[in-house]
């Protein structure tokens, strides 16, 4: 193992790990090392492609998959970033990590699937600094809600069903700071008079209102979810019937039987992106 780890930024993206500067970037691809260690949030490292990639490479892929940010920038930082190559990190941890001399830059001429991307997902700015990438988007994806369809008889179409007393007791959501953005945007719809037009950059006001919104969430959640495996189980044994998830829990449910369907709403959409550096 080398110096420097990796991590997968935003929404998902990978980047490795080091005290490298723009001017250090490899010019070819380095002889493999025979393991790759990689902190991930669970389902960004799943069996269906890193099987293939050790089948093909003869490379063994070690994960640790991680709860929070928090947990994933104190994982990329142990001992000096020599724990892991490559993380998968959110949005909110990539720029600690990139301004933190925590990741490599990327030359992305080595990488040339980064032409088929989507030009929104090509530099991306938690990910890209002055031109210069420290991750690569890999996968995108919306924040949905989900709900046991034998509880619910008809599909809500809103946040709302969250934060409705109604449902005390059985609501789940993350536990993350993407949910303070998530009621901000839930309130931009249903308070406009807030002024909330970015959920990312709040008035003292606009916060209090948000503060106040999941305060009163709070005594409705049954629990908040670090791993995506813990809402999981909580909609396997009947302890939530309805919170916010990502698809992978909604299709791994489905593959178990469980009873549960998923929308966007109407009401505000917040999305993730992956990206890899190295």
């Amino acid at each position: 193992m080398k110096g420097f780890t990796a991590l997968l930024m935003a929404s998902c993206c990978t980047a490795l790990v080091a005290q490298a500067h723009a001017a250090d970037l490899p010019s070819t691809i380095g002889k493999g090392e025979g393991d790759l260690n990689v902190v991930a949030w669970e389902g960004y490292a799943d069996d269906a492609w890193v099987k293939p990639f050790e089948q093909q490479t003869g490379c063994k892929v070690h994960r640790k998959y991680v709860g929070s940010s928090d947990e994933m920038v104190a994982l990329t930082r142990m001992g000096g970033g020599k724990g892991f190559d490559i993380v998968s990190a959110s949005g909110d941890a990539a720029l600690r990590l990139i301004f933190g001399h925590n990741v490599q830059p990327l030359n992305m001429s080595l990488i040339p699937a980064y032409n088929d991307l989507m030009p929104e997902l090509k530099e991306p700015s938690f990910n890209t600094i002055k031109g210069v990438h420290y991750g690569i988007s890999y996968e995108w994806g919306p924040n949905i809600l989900m709900w046991n369809t034998k509880v619910f008889a008809q599909a809500p179409t809103s946040w709302g069903v969250i934060y409705d007393k109604a449902h005390a007791g059985v609501v789940t959501v993350p536990d993350n700071p993407i949910q303070i953005a998530d009621a901000a945007l839930y309130l931009s719809h249903t308070k406009p008079d807030l002024g909330i037009t970015d959920p990312y950059e709040l008035t003292q006001p606009q916060m209090d209102a948000v503060v106040a919104l999941l305060k009163e969430q709070r005594a409705l959640v049954k629990k908040y979810w670090a791993l995506a495996s813990d809402e999981v189980d909580l909609f396997k044994s009947g302890d939530a019937q309805v919170g916010s998830a990502w698809p992978y829990q909604a299709n791994t449910l489905r593959a178990a039987g469980v009873p549960v369907q998923d929308t966007i709403p109407v009401d505000a959409e917040i999305s993730q992106k992956g990206c890899t550096s190295g």
